[in-house]
């Protein structure tokens, strides 16, 4: 998620101003609902809402003119970069001593799938098809 690595991604062809503005309006759209995931008083929200800034990232710099499969492997990248760091502070959380979940973490709801920006990267290839760019 480093702004240096996402500015240095290779340029693609111009976008039209209307997709543009369509694509900035779902940046918006996604920013917000990650904005209220950060909120929440679910972990398991918290620790998702991450991959909804990635995908608010995707479209604004879709929208800019960068390459849309270089985008898409540089938000890859970085998701799976977010869940293993995120994924270790669960497995080295403190474990439940007693009853049903004896032996799990007492953070286990905050687990992220390192694969969970496969299936919003392939909603920005729909979207992106959509409008054409693709």
């Amino acid at each position: 998620m480093n702004l240096a690595e996402l500015n240095a991604l290779p340029n693609a062809r111009p976008v039209d101003e209307a997709v543009k503005e369509r694509l900035f309006h779902h940046a918006r759209n996604y920013r917000e609902l990650a904005s209220s995931q950060y909120k929440s008083f679910s972990g398991t929200d918290v620790a998702e809402a991450p991959r909804y800034d990635l995908v608010a990232d995707c479209f604004g710099t879709i929208a800019e003119g960068k390459e849309i499969e270089a985008t898409l492997r540089w938000a890859e990248e970085s998701w799976r970069r977010y869940a293993e760091a995120n994924n270790q502070k669960v497995n080295g959380a403190a474990k439940i001593k007693l009853g049903p979940r004896k032996g799990q973490s007492t953070v286990q709801h905050r687990w992220v799938s390192p694969d969970a920006f496969t299936a919003s990267a392939l909603h920005i290839r729909t979207l992106c098809r959509h409008e054409g760019l693709l």
